[in-house]
């Protein structure tokens, strides 16, 4: 998962959106970021591992440093579960140093999957109770 296009940089957000987890026998997973964050925590700051990275947009490629890549829309978020091979889920989380705001897209489909904003750091929010 990397993004195609990348829109705005030089930003500094935070924010709240959506980031697709997998589920594990010991807890949640950060799907791309597995072995950085082994097991995830709620209500904890999470900080991203940032590596340099082309985008997946073979007419135009441009480098990026990673991090997490959040979904500005649930709806997107959901989306991404459809390419799944295991078995995940979809958390709403607030987000600082968001510095990047791209397309996001999935190597394979060769389809963008929504808008996403790449942060360095990351807050699982617990569960909303329904009333």
């Amino acid at each position: 998962m990397c993004l195609a296009t990348i829109t705005k940089t030089g930003l500094n957000q935070s924010g709240y959106g959506w980031k697709r987890f997998g589920i594990k026998k010991t807890g949640l997973h950060s799907v791309y970021q597995d072995n950085i964050l082994p097991k995830t925590k709620i209500n904890k700051w999470l900080q991203a591992v940032k590596i340099q990275c082309d985008t997946d947009n073979n007419s135009n490629k441009e480098t990026y440093m990673t991090g997490f890549h959040i979904f500005i829309k649930k709806v997107d978020a959901q989306n991404m579960i459809t390419f799944s091979s295991f078995t995940t889920t979809v958390k709403r989380v607030k987000y600082r140093k968001g510095r990047i705001l791209g397309e996001n897209y999935i190597t394979y489909t060769d389809q963008p999957t929504g808008t996403c904003i790449v942060a360095d750091e990351m807050l699982i929010l617990p569960a909303r109770v329904k009333k």
